[in-house]
């Protein structure tokens, strides 16, 4: 791994040219970036370097079955030989079993680091690779807490002499500073509308605000013990994923991904806002589960934009599920927020 951080950050052209030198190189480079905006602009900025066949895109704004197909095409032309750039967000970094030749990683955590060096030349085909870190000039996190603070905290072991990042010492000093600057958040702040600020480790351990607690808030001592853990209230208010998040259904069709089996999307949708009297509950259960594949969480702000736009529809008044209307369906980026009026020079 080679630290390229700079202190006046890498621009555009800059990571583009590194990437395209990186392609030539090599014959397949993988570029793994922390934001969505960022992979748009880098495979635009190569989009007219490199032969458009080679160039893929990847981001959590293209439904599952998307991606899906793309990684196939990817996996396809690896095990082929064949040029690929891919352009993607941290989603491909676990659970994607994958080979390049080369590697350019934007700065992270080390963890995240560390999980994209296992996409390069992860079945040891090449006698040597390189994954490049760079610190990009334009980038904001701000709203990534875990990128955000992982940048952070990756910077402070660079400055401290380790001659390899990915070291068990300099892993360790990592998460060590790590939940030390987040130890507050790793007791699961919450908030109570009738009580005050709370979290979800006090629930569950020493809950002095409950009205049994053996020492409350209020000073007031109980001469016998209590169970003053809050398990349901603690239940109520835990999420295993804490995003407040919509899913939207797209209109995704592509004779690569689909299964005679499985219903597809326009089968889905067509279930969903089905209005015939006689209701079929199987098909529209069956429905609900296949929507998950052709769906794309978006976030409060992205909802907004898609709702004042008319780019979404309910499938049934009050239902509360969303369909996309095709024409906001990128072939390259996915679910966009504005009319999709220009080709990207990307199939599926």
């Amino acid at each position: 791994m080679e630290n390229c951080c700079k202190l006046s950050g890498w621009s555009l052209n800059e990571i583009t040219d590194l990437a395209i030198k990186q392609f030539e190189l090599t014959g397949s480079c993988l570029t793994i970036v922390n934001t969505k905006q960022w992979a748009q602009n880098l495979y635009l900025s190569c989009q007219n370097k490199i032969d458009t066949d080679a160039l893929f895109h990847l981001s959590t704004n293209q439904c599952p079955a998307h991606r899906k197909v793309i990684l196939a095409k990817i996996r396809q032309r690896l095990e082929n030989n064949q040029p690929v750039m891919c352009f993607s967000t941290q989603l491909i970094e676990a659970g994607v079993d994958i080979d390049f030749a080369s590697v350019i990683r934007f700065l992270a955590g080390l963890d995240s680091i560390a999980q994209a060096t296992g996409r390069c030349n992860r079945n040891g085909k090449q006698a040597t690779a390189t994954v490049f870190v760079v610190n990009p000039d334009n980038e904001n996190t701000n709203m990534l807490t875990d990128i955000d603070k992982g940048k952070t905290i990756t910077e402070r072991i660079m400055s401290e002499g380790f001659d390899d990042l990915l070291d068990p010492a300099a892993m360790a000093r990592y998460f060590y500073y790590y939940f030390f600057e987040r130890s507050d958040d790793m007791d699961y702040p919450c908030k109570d509308s009738q009580k005050n600020t709370t979290s979800l480790l006090a629930l569950l351990s020493n809950n002095k605000s409950h009205p049994c607690s053996l020492n409350d808030e209020r000073g007031k001592q109980h001469k016998l013990p209590h169970l003053e853990q809050s398990f349901m209230e603690a239940g109520n208010i835990f999420k295993a994923i804490d995003a407040p998040t919509q899913a939207i259904i797209v209109d995704y069709q592509s004779s690569d991904e689909h299964d005679d089996d499985q219903l597809t999307a326009a089968d889905t949708i067509a279930a969903l806002c089905s209005k015939d009297k006689l209701f079929d509950a199987e098909l529209y259960f069956q429905a609900l589960k296949q929507a998950q594949k052709y769906s794309v969480n978006v976030f409060p702000n992205v909802l907004e934009k898609l709702l004042k736009t008319q780019a979404i529809y309910e499938t049934q008044s009050g239902s509360g599920i969303y369909c996309l209307y095709e024409q906001y369906y990128d072939d390259a980026f996915g679910l966009s927020t504005e009319v999709v009026t220009t080709s990207h020079f990307y199939s599926c």
